[in-house]
Formats: structure tokens, sequence, C-alpha cells
């Protein structure tokens, strides 16, 4: 899937402030914020992410029925720190089945030729029928697009809050 990055510039004051904690206060801060940027992400997403609502329901690959709504509620988020920056990695979880879907609905695939058997030999290639493909809906491109600004105004917000309160207990 696409990697998109934001990296918020102009937060010098703010990054001395964050010297003066010790580093498990100051990862903290960075954490909780983060995380309350990506949870304003990971709503738009959601509400961005396609929900099948007619037709006959799709299978997984073990051949049972998928459920309307199973990719929306596969994304997630998770907040952790890499090489002392805090990193935020929003989109479909792999402990869903579906977690591949997100992708091809994103990105689209090709058209291809699929065969009853699931293998394309000379003879099964007469008989398979024409997939068309599936056409890119680009929802989590979107998603970053629109709220992209919202969410590094409350990163910083977030973070001059936080801030402030541990300031004013005196840690």
């Amino acid at each position: 899937m696409p990697r998109e990055t934001v990296e918020i510039q102009g937060l010098r004051e703010l990054e001395r402030e964050l010297v003066n904690f010790t580093p498990k206060i100051a990862k903290g801060i960075l954490r909780k914020s983060i995380s309350a940027g990506a949870k304003v992400f990971l709503k738009e997403l959601k509400s961005r992410t396609a929900v099948q609502a007619e037709g006959p329901l799709p299978r997984d690959a073990k051949g049972q029925v998928r459920q309307p709504g199973t990719v929306r509620r596969s994304m997630g988020m998770r907040v952790s720190m890499k090489r002392g920056r805090p990193t935020a990695q929003i989109g479909s979880r792999k402990k869903f089945a579906v977690a591949h879907i997100a992708r091809y609905l994103e990105l689209g695939t090709g058209a291809s030729l699929v065969s009853r058997s699931g293998k394309l030999s000379a003879r099964s290639k007469r008989y398979a029928a024409k997939h068309g493909g599936i056409r890119p809906r680009h929802f989590i491109q979107d998603a970053f697009n629109a709220k992209a600004m919202e969410v590094v105004g409350i990163v910083r917000a977030k973070l001059t809050g936080f801030i402030r309160s541990y300031r004013a207990k005196g840690i």
C-alpha cells in the first residue's frame, strides 16, 4: 500500500521543551500527541471505506461468506517509536483475513483470466472467464489528503497542551 509521511516542521520551541523532560516522559508526550492526530485520520478513513450494500456476498479464501463492512472493521492504527521518532501506522490490520482486500480496493487490479479450478492450463484457458479487474478507489489517499492539515494542527495543539500540563505539575 502506498505510504504517506507527514513531517511537522516549525516545532523547534516544542522540541526544546521536550528535551527538559526525562526520555520516558518525552516519549509518552509524543506518543499521545501522535495518537490523537491518528484517531482523526482513522475516523475519516473508516467513513470513506466502501461497504458492499447489495448483490451476492463475496467469499474469502476459505470459501466462507464475508459480511458487509469487514474491510471497514479491519481498519486500525498502531503508534510506536522508531529510531526516536513517533510513527503512526494506519490501515488494514493483519489479524483480519481481509487485510489484503483494502490494497485491491485502493490501487485496483488489472484484467485477468479466472478458471473454475484456480489453475490456468492450456485447456482451461479456453473455458476461463475474463475478469475485468477492479477500478482503483483511492479512499486511503483521499482520506489522507482531506485530513492532513487538520491532523498536523491537532498534533501541534496536543503537544503544546501536554507540555504545559507537565510543566504545571512540576515534572
